[in-house]
């Protein structure tokens, strides 16, 4: 076979095979389907959770009512969990979706003080009435073994539970209320 005829055949096969590339496509696919609000995990009603930081360094920082108060406007701390009943939470599903979060110990909510929408005002614990400032989207941000959150108030929806002081988790850190980014470790929490 001589040079000439080689060439003429290969580029023939060469032609054939990219014009059958152009008519090729790739196999369809399912749709993915979307992730609502029922598919991402949420507290079991009922139960008592430690709420704790999902990214504490060392021991993990659980949402405390400093030495058990009763008292209405204790603020909250972050503190070494120990299971104690001053840091077991219940999620109390409302009408509206979100959750009062009440204490074991002390029957008392999650509140921001004067529905105060300021970022780093410290959250307090207050009878548990159904205001909107007492309310929480749990938002499932995704998992780290466990379930991470933000806890999202329905009264001031741009503000997300926080550990305060910049995040750290030392004993007696405040826990307050900050502007909600979900990249912040220090407004990322798991339940225990």
């Amino acid at each position: 076979m001589n040079l000439r005829r080689t060439a003429s055949v290969l580029g023939a096969v060469l032609a054939i095979g990219i014009s059958a590339l152009g008519t090729w496509a790739p196999p369809a696919q399912a749709a993915t389907p979307a992730v609502t609000a029922a598919d991402t995990p949420q507290p079991t009603p009922g139960v008592f959770y430690e709420i704790f930081n999902a990214f504490s360094p060392f021991a993990p920082a659980c949402v405390d009512v400093p030495g058990g108060s009763t008292r209405p406007g204790a603020n909250l701390i972050a503190f070494r969990c120990h299971s104690g009943s001053n840091q077991l939470w219940q999620f109390i599903r409302q009408p509206s979706g979100f959750y009062e979060i009440a204490n074991q110990h002390s029957q008392q909510c999650f509140e921001l003080p004067n529905s105060s929408g300021a970022d780093g005002t410290p959250v307090e614990q207050a009878g548990c009435f159904d205001f909107t400032s007492e309310e929480w989207e749990a938002r499932f941000v995704f998992f780290k073994t466990i379930p991470v959150y933000q806890f999202v108030n329905q009264a001031f929806p741009w503000l997300c539970l926080a550990l305060g002081n910049g995040g750290s988790a030392v004993n007696g850190t405040p826990i307050v209320i900050s502007l909600c980014d979900s990249g912040n470790p220090a407004e990322l929490w798991s339940l225990g």
